[in-house]
């Protein structure tokens, strides 16, 4: 956390960190939020949304883009964690609050990104699976009718 409080700036209530730690942890907190455009992941900084969408949008996903894909996860979520930290226990302004509300549901939307590229494999299957239930299901309906219909 690099902004400072300055002499005058109003401190963030208990009832306000609470309020905005409850949303941090609201099922849909990283909806409207982008993917942060860097992110610090022990001394290293990652163009995080440039990556989450190259692995999002590359039409051949091989196992070390998965690998890739699950890796970013582990550290997106132990900065997620140390963000949350931060919010929890340090004094802050309402506005420095908010900041952090929006990089921890920015991270969460890249956590849940980076999920569909861990796992588009097993989507694909499942989608497939579905599919065909799907047709199953309509070629049974178009027996019925036939039977029905005396044809």
């Amino acid at each position: 956390m690099s902004e400072r409080i300055n002499p005058g700036d109003e401190i963030l209530s208990v009832d306000e960190r609470d309020r905005i730690l409850d949303r941090a942890h609201s099922v849909f907190s990283w909806v409207g939020n982008l993917v942060p455009d860097k992110e610090n992941f022990d001394g290293i900084v990652v163009d995080l949304r440039e990556t989450v969408f190259a692995l999002r949008t590359k039409k051949e996903l091989s196992d070390t883009d998965r690998q890739l894909a699950h890796a970013l996860i582990e550290k997106i979520r132990k900065r997620k964690k140390e963000l949350e930290e931060h919010l929890r226990h340090d004094v802050l302004t309402r506005d420095l609050a908010m900041n952090l509300l929006d990089e921890i549901s920015g991270l969460v939307k890249a956590i849940n990104d980076l999920h569909d590229v861990e796992f588009a494999n097993d989507l694909d299957v499942r989608k497939a699976e579905i599919m065909n239930r799907v047709n199953d299901e309509k070629r049974w309906q178009e027996y019925l009718r036939r039977l029905k219909n005396g044809k």
